[in-house]
């Protein structure tokens, strides 16, 4: 097609073509001319693709390699496939696939809407630099962590950041919007300290996050919008495990998963403990995976639920050259098995399910 010919295309029609493209396709567009470079910026065009994307949710996978080193011995590079997630193929498609070769970050959480959050300790330091407090309160913290959603009110990405000294400093929560100019981290009240011991997960302009206080085990809910935390005691025979308990999506809810993969082996079943999305509060429930005992061999764990209701899970052996996805349709009770061709070296995988790539920049 001639540009002349673009050029006089209806708008409607333009933007039609242009939320049909992938990200990437999209990002090397900017350059093509003054127009692409302003309607991809444009709300209206960002907002269509992500509703493009929305039918189509992706699939990711995160492969950390720790073999293959640089001269200071860390990690050489983290990769992310991502594919179908409906019928994963076995190929990734090359505009889908993504390196990080920067030892010096780790990711914080899933990507978000197409945007990755990545935190180094040298990197935070530098960025407390701008926060106005006073100097005696820069003590050294024992931990520091970091949460990272989308505010669907105000359509920006924000960074929760979490620290904690001794037993005379106590906890703060501080966060950051993501947007051009901004250097200020604005502190937020937390009703009570706890403990971190799982992965975090946004969900629907909310981030989530296991913890656990003097035996207590906790869900903590940051709302992106309101910028407030809600700390919420968790049943008491539900036991949080560090290293161990997940959190995950269940039918669009999140849900805490301990020891799936035992589980399943030996009872067919799984616990987990879910947000009702109605009351707001969290139960524990058992989840029946109808013919596992006779159908499947090897250790698998829970991921999640997509979309279409099928239960996916993980083969926890790490295999040569690809990783290996189980997906269960509890309508029909069927198995359906797929496998991802990966970098033949790799220590450690992690898959995020629900992903919906956008253009928000």
């Amino acid at each position: 097609m001639e540009n002349s010919d673009f050029a006089m295309m209806p708008e409607e029609l333009k933007d039609v073509i242009r939320s049909k493209l992938p990200p990437k396709s999209l990002a090397r567009c900017i350059v093509v001319s003054k127009e692409w470079e302003r309607s991809i910026g444009d709300r209206s065009l960002q907002h269509a693709h992500y509703q493009e994307s929305k039918k189509q949710p992706m699939l990711v996978l995160l492969r950390l390699c720790q073999r293959r080193v640089w001269n200071d011995g860390e990690p050489q590079y983290e990769s992310f496939n991502t594919v179908n997630q409906e019928r994963p193929q076995p190929i990734a498609d090359p505009h889908h696939v993504t390196t990080l070769p920067n030892s010096d970050f780790a990711v914080t959480s899933g990507p978000i809407r197409g945007l990755l959050c990545l935190h180094s300790d040298r990197k935070c330091l530098t960025v407390l630099e701008f926060e106005p407090e006073p100097p005696q309160t820069r003590k050294r913290f024992n931990h520091r962590g970091f949460l990272f959603g989308f505010d669907e009110q105000s359509k920006a990405f924000k960074v929760i950041k979490t620290e904690a000294g001794d037993h005379n400093l106590p906890w703060r929560h501080e966060i950051f919007t993501v947007q051009p100019g901004e250097v200020i981290w604005r502190q937020i009240d937390c009703p009570r300290p706890y403990t971190p011991i799982t992965n975090s997960l946004s969900i629907e302009g909310n981030v989530y996050l296991g913890a656990v206080h003097n035996k207590t085990c906790l869900a903590v809910t940051v709302n992106l919008t309101t910028e407030s935390i809600l700390i919420t005691e968790l049943p008491t025979a539900f036991l949080l495990k560090l290293g161990i308990t997940k959190l995950r999506s269940y039918n669009g809810q999140p849900c805490l998963v301990s020891d799936s993969a035992h589980e399943l082996a030996t009872t067919g079943k799984f616990k987990i403990c879910v947000k009702d999305k109605d009351s707001g509060l969290w139960g524990e429930r058992e989840v029946e995976v109808k013919g596992w005992s006779e159908k499947v061999t090897g250790s698998y764990s829970f991921e999640g639920t997509i979309p279409s209701g099928e239960l996916v899970f993980a083969k926890k052996k790490l295999e040569t050259g690809f990783q290996m996805l189980l997906y269960y349709d509890p309508r029909m009770e069927t198995f359906n098995e797929y496998q991802i061709q990966t970098e033949e070296d790799y220590d450690s995988a992690e898959i995020f399910l629900n992903h919906k790539p956008s253009i928000y920049i």
